[in-house]
């Protein structure tokens, strides 16, 4: 199925510079009797910590990406994509994207892009059909926009078991943000928060650069904190999130 191919394809990439080892092992948790998602955070940070910048660290998560998805299959999803109204487009890239996360990043559901997101981004004050058979046959439009765009990640594991705000930033949401809006051409913000571990995706939403900014260091326990390639001043660590790297 996709998920094995696709730990598969992981595998190639968190293994380079590392010992080899067969990628059926990598992705088989009893076989290894290691937790999936804790080795492959514990792989990203190691991958952080081998970078010299942080622009190799995003170029490193969008190879992953792009490995995953070709850019020609990305390219074709989205010219499907633009075949209906982008209230359409958006809703159903939501829809999918709960069935294609849990296996790396754990729960997720989908919601309304909140509204504090919609006021910063790119989304207009305009209401939207609740559903196809309301555009079609009763014309109406009785949500606003933004209704079922958005994803929340309930408690993101790869942040969890990393404590790396870096491979958060770098590896996942600035690479994922640059494909959908590059290569799919369907804008995405993502949106972590580095209290709770939730992270919401915004479909629709072109990023400004400013999301997650308010993180103010690694969590305890990352192998990465203090390295000149993490990036983060955890001088600065707010008890928050000192709290929740406590955890791992």
């Amino acid at each position: 199925g996709l998920i094995p191919l696709w730990g598969s394809r992981l595998a190639k990439f968190l293994n380079e510079g590392e010992e080899e080892e067969e990628e059926e092992d990598f992705f088989n948790e009893e076989k290894r009797g290691v937790d999936f998602k804790r080795d492959v955070a514990n792989r990203c940070v190691r991958a952080v910590a081998r970078t010299a910048s942080e622009e190799e660290q995003r170029m490193f998560g969008l190879a992953i990406i792009e490995s995953f998805i070709p850019t020609k299959v990305a390219k074709a999803f989205g010219w499907f994509l633009r075949l209906f109204p982008d209230w359409f487009a958006r809703r159903h890239a939501a829809f999918v994207t709960p069935l294609i996360l849990p296996w790396l990043v754990g729960d997720a559901e989908v919601n309304d892009v909140p509204l504090e997101a919609r006021a910063r981004g790119s989304f207009e004050e305009s209401k939207v059909p609740a559903n196809a058979f309301e555009a079609v046959f009763a014309g109406t439009k009785s949500q606003q926009e933004g209704y079922k765009q958005g994803v929340l990640v309930k408690r993101c594991r790869v942040l969890e078991e990393s404590g790396c705000v870096s491979v958060c930033k770098n590896v996942c949401k600035i690479p994922t943000e640059t494909f959908f809006t590059e290569k799919v051409g369907l804008p995405v913000t993502l949106i972590p928060n580095y209290e709770t571990l939730e992270c919401q995706f915004c479909y629709g939403r072109v990023a400004d650069g400013t999301e997650g900014e308010e993180a103010g260091g690694c969590y305890v326990g990352c192998l990465a904190s203090g390295t000149k390639s993490c990036g983060v001043d955890n001088n600065s660590g707010s008890d928050s999130s000192n709290e929740s790297g406590s955890e791992l």
